[in-house]
């Protein structure tokens, strides 16, 4: 190489390291960074968000700290977000509620792509429906039979007043929506001690939370909610599989690592980055394995992408669910 180009690399490499975004990149991390987490404390939300911050603690070599901050179907801990400074030491680990409320809930004052973004969704997921051992309930048609004899008596967990759109389509189609009585808790995992114990006694519960407490002999597996079935769970059918008219219904969830809008582009970069290195760790695909999810790699596009569907699909079933 010539004196003459190493010169103006240098020059080049010194006008970069001028401008504030290089600095922020070569400095990121260089202090703790807090992690809102949008449930409760030992859910399957904060579990995934853990997880992560163990990579990222490792990868950085500075503490990645996980704070669970749930209530209002997250939207206490994204607006904690949306009102952080845009440096990268404030992100977030949000599930796959906020899509449904920003479509449905006109008192969600939040709105995606303004208030926060997504680098990228990285784990997600199908649901089980459970009841507990308590019930006379064994399949899902015996649960359609139980409610309709007992209108109102059947309590179905909630994060927040009611579930999401997509749960709620599932009853409207075998007839028992108006027929349950819905019980709020913070989180997931709250949800499923719930039906567990037999306060609540229906719940889409997380497959890890459901097969433990299907061992436990605590709760029956109904169905599950994804269109194909888990091979965490290969002997467990799918919602189309214990009845026809389900074909197409599903319910699933994810979770994605959230930001301030304004983060530079070369934090962002850097996160997304590290995240998707960390879903191709064997350590980390075991670890969300053993709680029933699996890994994806949606970068901010696709991650966009998703998120606007899910809202499209939300309003969509809204609109045909109302009575």
């Amino acid at each position: 190489m010539t004196i003459k180009i190493k010169g103006l690399l240098a020059a080049l490499f010194g006008i970069a390291a001028a401008l504030p975004g290089f600095a922020v990149a070569q400095e990121y991390p260089s202090k703790p960074v807090r992690i809102i987490v949008t449930s409760t404390a030992g859910g399957p939300t904060d579990i995934v968000a853990r997880t992560l911050a163990a990579y990222l603690e490792k990868r950085f070599k500075q503490p990645f700290i996980a704070e669970a901050h749930p209530g209002a179907d997250g939207l206490i801990a994204l607006t904690m977000l949306s009102k952080s400074a845009p440096d990268g030491y404030t992100v977030a680990v949000a599930q796959s509620g906020f899509p449904h409320k920003e479509a449905t809930d006109k008192t969600w004052n939040l709105k995606f792509g303004k208030d926060f973004t997504v680098l990228s969704i990285f784990v997600g997921g199908g649901a089980v429906l459970i009841v507990p051992t308590s019930l006379p309930i064994t399949n899902l048609q015996e649960l359609v039979a139980y409610a309709k004899a007992n209108p109102g008596k059947l309590n179905q967990a909630t994060v927040g007043d009611k579930p999401q759109e997509a749960v709620t389509a599932i009853w409207r189609k075998l007839g028992i929506d108006s027929l349950l009585t819905n019980i709020t808790y913070k989180g997931g995992g709250p949800a499923s001690q719930a039906v567990a114990a037999g306060e609540a006694h229906l719940w889409t519960a997380g497959l890890g939370d459901a097969m433990n407490y299907s061992k436990a002999g605590k709760v029956r597996m109904l169905a599950y909610t994804e269109l194909e079935r888990s091979p965490l769970a290969p002997n467990l059918p799918t919602l189309q599989e214990v009845n026809p008219d389900l074909a197409g219904y599903r319910f699933d969830f994810w979770f994605a690592l959230a930001v301030p809008v304004g983060v530079p582009a070369a934090v962002s970069d850097k996160l997304l980055s590290a995240t998707r290195d960390a879903t191709r760790e064997a350590e980390f695909r075991n670890r969300v394995s053993a709680f029933g999810m699996h890994v994806m790699e949606l970068g901010p596009e696709a991650s966009q992408d998703r998120i606007v569907g899910d809202m499209k699909r939300e309003i969509q079933f809204s609109a045909s669910n109302k009575p």
